[in-house]
């Protein structure tokens, strides 16, 4: 897939070409020296770029940036070729964009973040096909932006996933809830969401689920009116049997025996430690 783009009107930035390829092993253009910035996105698989007869490897979730004056080609593997989308752009703020992304010749490869934003910008622009000049714009600024981010900035931002999937947890209030699920409602990647939950909780999300599911069934265990197996469903369990299997290897007796334990010791459920 290959689209160009024929205004050259804007001062900035302007797009001379972007597009796609799903590589075969071992695929190299020949060697080539632009006037020009081209960045290639990596979405699967891995390769390797030469610029200057130095060489980069570069795999799924990172970017190479090709220098206006390099004498510059890239290979893909021959085991695990790469897929990739890319854009070729200049302009006044063009070597601006490429400084504030930390990027250089010397160091031309750009590892996205973990919910892969500047993947996701590049995505956007190049499966839109061909677009009006100032939709075509716009997203080039999101896709110049992800390049550009502010690290307090998603810190900021994850903070805010990791309270947000806290909160749909406690609400959704079940066993069965999975990482993928809540990741999806949140419209954030599962490798983000869980690498964040654990720096910040200091714990990860799916033995955060199973805590908050433990903690409601020593709750409903209190309540004498329901059976072992109402409180299994409850919890989202689909028998009896899964969830008392669950919860006594989590407490090391079945929710039967600590239901009769806790009432013959008059033991208080409350007092109990989650870890």
């Amino acid at each position: 897939m290959f689209y160009t783009n024929n205004y050259r009107g804007f001062s900035d930035f302007n797009i001379i070409q972007y597009g796609s390829r799903d590589c075969a092993p071992g695929f190299a253009p020949a060697l080539h020296i632009r006037k020009t910035y081209l960045v290639h996105y990596v979405y699967e698989g891995e390769g390797t770029l030469t610029a200057d007869d130095k060489l980069f490897p570069v795999s799924k979730g990172q970017a190479f940036m090709i220098f206006p004056g390099q004498l510059t080609t890239y290979t893909a593997s021959e085991e695990n070729p790469f897929s990739y989308r890319w854009v070729e752009f200049y302009g006044d703020k063009a070597s601006e964009l490429v400084q504030s992304a930390h990027l250089s010749p010397e160091k031309p490869i750009f590892t996205d973040s973990p919910s892969l934003d500047a993947g996701n910008a590049l995505k956007r622009l190049v499966d839109g096909g061909v677009v009006d000049r100032f939709l075509l714009m716009e997203r080039f600024y999101s896709f110049a932006a992800a390049l550009v981010r502010d690290e307090t900035s998603d810190k900021a931002g994850a903070s805010r996933y990791v309270d947000a999937a806290v909160n749909y947890v406690r609400y959704r209030s079940s066993a069965k809830t999975t990482v993928a699920e809540t990741a999806d409602y949140l419209h954030v990647s599962r490798s983000y969401l869980s690498h964040h939950f654990s720096e910040i909780m200091g714990v990860s999300l799916k033995k955060y689920i199973l805590n908050e599911a433990m903690n409601d069934a020593l709750l409903l265990l209190k309540n004498d009116r329901l059976s072992v197996g109402e409180i299994a469903r409850i919890l989202g369990y689909d028998s009896t049997e899964e969830f008392t299997k669950a919860f006594t290897r989590r407490f090391g007796k079945s929710p039967g025996k600590f239901r009769k334990i806790t009432k013959t010791h008059n033991s208080n459920i409350d007092d109990i430690e989650i870890i």
